[in-house]
């Protein structure tokens, strides 16, 4: 039986349930970031074939998604974190223990997928129209 000071001084299971759900929401914005503009460069370099690279508008904005995709891995690291302490603190018990290690684990590549991923979101593209969406030129060849 705990006493009441027992049960105040451990978290409630709602926080460790928040920090999976922040990790998750998290995740799933900086791979939004990615798949979104992966696809406004698919649209553009389309947009630019179908005009033959004459009258082309501006690339999409790179640089933002990557800087977002960037803070939002961040947060989803330390989310991360917070979600496997409070799993650990709530869930004390030997089997608490191998349930939680294995958490670890499976943040650890987590993090390491997300890290990997967000590697291919661009943070420095080009920024010259000619440049197209990769650097290597627009898709019309000599446009």
């Amino acid at each position: 039986m705990t006493t009441s000071g027992e049960a105040a001084s451990r978290p409630r299971g709602g926080a460790m349930w928040t920090a999976f759900a922040g990790t998750v929401l998290c995740a799933l914005g900086a791979v939004a970031t990615w798949v979104i503009g992966s696809m406004q460069a698919d649209a553009w370099n389309t947009h630019a074939l179908d005009v033959a690279c004459r009258d082309l508008p501006p690339l999409p904005p790179f640089r933002l998604y990557g800087i977002v995709g960037l803070v939002l891995d961040g947060v989803t690291i330390l989310a991360a974190a917070a979600w496997v302490a409070l799993f650990f603190r709530e869930r004390p018990s030997r089997i608490g223990f191998v349930v939680g290690a294995l958490c670890v684990l499976a943040v650890v590549i987590f993090v390491n997928l997300l890290g990997t991923a967000s590697m291919f979101v661009p943070t420095d593209d080009p920024s010259a129209t000619s440049q197209g969406t990769d650097g290597s030129g627009l898709p019309c060849g000599s446009g």
